[in-house]
């Protein structure tokens, strides 16, 4: 679907599942309530004429992605997932990211140079894009969305036992998300499994520092924000 229509389908509160034309994102709106979930990573795509340049395998990039995290909230109303590499752009980093020479301490380019720059950027542009328009339409029908951002981690490079479930809250300051948390953290501890164990943890493996945190909650009020990060 192009981008031109979804946004028109979003303005008119029109329920749709679609992939973008040219391959950015996916999105879900079964209805429209006030609860957002989003995998940013949960997508690998990336450019065949790039291969020739990334000193990094696939294998290697999925080091750093979070394949299949869309699947843990599919059941949920609002589902946005984003289907480029983060080594193509990394949609919870600015823009221009993707040029630096060295990303979570590997060199990625051969000469140190990104050579679809420009279109990468022009790709980030369009998923935040949509972002704003749902964001902004929730935030008026509602008054505030709640916005989940679902990542997953590669425990093999973290030299300390990890939770199985992290909330990254760092960058919220109201107190109303801090309750919430502390709710959501002692459902999660609730939950069990025989035989496995279920660590939970806040601001361990991840914090909630990225992009995403601070332009998804643009269109909502300050007054109003109440998001977990």
């Amino acid at each position: 679907m192009k981008q031109s229509e979804s946004l028109e389908k979003i303005r008119n509160q029109q329920p749709f599942g679609a992939h973008d034309h040219d391959g950015i994102w996916k999105i879900s709106i079964k209805e429209y309530v006030p609860l957002v979930c989003v995998a940013l990573h949960d997508g690998s795509a990336f450019p065949s004429e790039l291969e020739q340049h990334c000193l990094l395998t696939s294998e290697e990039r999925t080091f750093e992605e979070g394949p299949h995290t869309a699947k843990l909230v599919t059941a949920q109303s609002i589902v946005i997932s984003g289907l480029d590499s983060r080594y193509y752009y990394d949609l919870n980093r600015p823009p221009e990211h993707g040029d630096q020479i060295t990303v979570f301490g590997r060199r990625i380019w051969k000469n140190g140079v990104h050579h679809l720059s420009s279109l990468a950027r022009q790709r980030h542009e369009r998923f935040y894009e949509l972002v704003k328009e749902l964001i902004g339409k929730l935030v008026e029908l509602y008054s505030f969305c709640l916005i989940i951002d679902v990542h997953s981690y590669n425990y093999s490079r973290i030299d300390h036992e990890t939770p199985l479930f992290n909330l990254g809250p760092l960058n919220s300051k109201e107190k109303t998300s801090t309750l919430f948390v502390q709710w959501w953290k002692q459902e999660l501890a609730d939950v069990k499994f025989p035989g496995v164990k279920l660590p939970v943890a806040e601001n361990d493996v991840f914090s909630g520092k990225g992009l995403f945190f601070a332009v998804g909650t643009e269109r909502i009020p300050s007054h109003l924000r109440d998001d977990s990060g």
